[in-house]
């Protein structure tokens, strides 16, 4: 015979059956859950008592039976086998037991001799009202947030280890989707355009993490049609769940940002021969500071809007005076952080056992003469631009230590243990050839890669003569000068074109300044170059010759001033000048002004 005291130490309520559905067991636990003593239940088939109002069979008589019909109308169709225990059955029911209402999970488990027989049943009785109740409050409170979700007015989401866990449906609809769950899930990044993707991931990290400061930020999210709307977000940091999250409520500016690509657009000119709009000379060949209508410049002024677009890193190459800080200024006034700062700094005037607390800055107390914090390069460029001047004379334990700032924004000041972030866009340049300085061990590999994202190279001025005569003209008109007017004569243009230029746009700025200082064009020969390369002459000078010649000089000066100030219209110039369209084509062909 079969001893069933074991139940009595069990802290599950649980009861035993025979064969004959008579109770042989109700231990204490039995008796505290359901109100019924032992001592009036042993002995008895009364077991439904605790569940029903009249006899019913339980789950215990139906697994002895092996009949579950024998619980149809009772929720028969939630009975399951047990996941967990051979040859038991599972049940839920909601009940009023010893005056409450109760949810209950009762599992019946079958008990058998050493022959295998069924010698009866054992049901255990688990009370899982708090845990309903509380599922219930949980189910509620999705359903009381998801109708506050649907119905807030702005775009939201939650980002949980760089994953999207809530977002609205506002949201979802904007990017063309047809409910939130169809990218709850997707990692935040995937709806990021490509152009600012790894920017993004770095960004996200940093900021749910808590290493870098809240701030709005501006990304283009990707719609489900492949198209970009801009999106500024404003976060905050949450706990989900239990851990950390990022909750960003999301305002569109797509049409600010389409009204910034089209003045931008209008000022590269970046256009072709059928647009629509005639614009001035002046405004058809600059963008910002830069200056010229060459195919050369056309192609940097395409690259500096592309940059201005992106979040990468740019490398600007070119010969000393080609203006490669104002290309980056220009980035940096174009792009989104214009409205923060530019901090330029010329890696080769900063001495080495400086360059640490000038890049980084230091505590005081840090070094000897450090009698006061000082913030570096880096916090005064945060969430603006760095402009690393000549980038290839940074020693090489320098390049290892900016590298750390380039990879996940962060620097330590010195003096200090606190890690700080630096939200910095870096623009870097060189007249140097970086790849040779890689190859020669002058410059980290990993250094010169985390730069070379955006590549700008600017032409020297020798080979693009043809923007000599707009830079002139942009030089004059910035000085504002009465003694001479924007347009030069036409000998002092052709001593300007006829000069190599080795200092480039540089020389040419302070060539102009002198003339319009002293009233002398003197451009000095350098070594190395060949006889006559240097020239002299006077504002008042012009080449020798007869009377006819000099009327000619005149009119190509007439001819050229005319197209000037008629933006390039033949027929108003032909109009000021008072002669024929006919005759002034005939005389602009003479000088070969129609190709210029």
């Amino acid at each position: 015979m079969t001893d069933w005291h074991f139940i009595d130490f069990s802290p599950v309520a649980q009861f035993v059956l025979d064969t004959e559905h008579r109770i042989l067991r109700w231990n204490l636990p039995c008796e505290m859950l359901t109100g019924f003593k032992a001592a009036d239940m042993v002995g008895t088939t009364g077991q439904w008592k605790p569940f029903h109002a009249r006899p019913r069979p339980i789950l215990a008589d139906a697994l002895l039976d092996q009949n579950v019909n024998l619980l149809k109308g009772y929720g028969a169709e939630s009975v399951k086998m047990s996941g967990t225990v051979r040859g038991a059955w599972e049940f839920d029911v909601s009940t009023e037991m010893n005056g409450k209402m109760r949810h209950l999970h009762c599992i019946a488990t079958p008990a058998v001799d050493a022959g295998g027989r069924t010698i009866g049943v054992v049901e255990s009785i688990q009370d899982v009202t708090e845990q309903k109740l509380l599922e219930q409050e949980l189910r509620q409170s999705n359903e009381d947030y998801r109708t506050l979700a649907e119905n807030f007015p702005q775009c939201f989401l939650v980002t949980q280890d760089t994953k999207l866990v809530l977002v609205n449906k506002l949201y979802a609809t904007m990017l063309g989707y047809p409910d939130p769950e169809s990218i709850i899930g997707l990692n935040a990044s995937e709806l990021i355009a490509e152009s600012h993707r790894s920017q993004f991931i770095k960004n996200i990290e940093l900021v749910i993490s808590g290493k870098s400061p809240l701030r709005k930020n501006q990304w283009p999210h990707l719609a489900k049609n492949g198209a970009s709307i801009w999106l500024e977000g404003h976060p905050r940091r949450i706990s989900w769940r239990g851990r950390p999250a990022l909750l960003s409520t999301l305002v569109d500016i797509t049409e600010i940002r389409l009204r910034q690509v089209s003045a931008l657009a209008k000022s590269a000119q970046l256009i072709g021969a059928d647009n629509i709009v005639d614009f001035s000379v002046q405004d058809r060949y600059r963008l910002g500071d830069l200056v010229g209508k060459s195919e050369a410049m056309r192609e940097v002024y395409s690259l500096v809007v592309k940059a201005a677009a992106s979040s990468e890193n740019v490398i600007i190459s070119g010969e000393s005076g080609t203006g490669k800080e104002v290309v980056a200024r220009t980035i940096h006034d174009l792009s989104t952080r214009s409205e923060n700062r530019f901090i330029p700094i010329n890696c080769g005037a900063v001495p080495a056992e400086l360059m640490e607390s000038e890049f980084f800055g230091f505590k005081r107390g840090a070094f000897t003469g450090a009698h006061a914090d000082k913030p570096g390069y880096l916090a005064a460029a945060d969430r603006g631009t760095l402009f690393l001047d000549e980038v290839g004379e940074l020693p090489l334990n320098m390049q290892v230590k900016l590298l750390r700032v380039l990879e996940n924004f962060t620097y330590t000041p010195l003096g200090s243990s606190e890690v700080r972030t630096a939200d910095i866009r870096v623009i870097a340049a060189t007249n140097r050839d970086l790849l040779k300085h890689v190859q020669e061990g002058r410059m980290r590999e990993d250094f010169f890669y985390r730069l070379y994202v955006i590549p700008i190279h600017l032409p020297p001025l020798r080979e693009r003569k043809e923007d000599i005569a707009l830079l002139v003209e942009h030089f004059v008109a910035a000085q504002k000068s009465g003694r001479f007017s924007s347009f030069m004569p036409g000998y002092i243009m052709d001593a300007l074109h006829s000069y190599d230029w080795p200092g480039n746009v540089r020389e040419l700025y302070n060539t102009i300044q002198r003339f319009l200082t002293l009233g002398k064009l003197d451009m000095v020969q350098k070594q190395g170059q060949p006889p006559g390369a240097g020239l002299s002459l006077a504002a008042g000078d012009g080449p020798v010759g007869n009377l006819k010649k000099h009327i000619e000089l005149c009119e190509r000066e007439l001819l050229q001033k005319a197209l000037v100030q008629t933006a390039g219209n033949r027929s108003r110039a032909a109009e000021l000048l008072g002669i024929s369209r006919k005759g002034f084509y005939r005389k602009a062909e003479k000088w070969r002004l129609l190709d210029t």
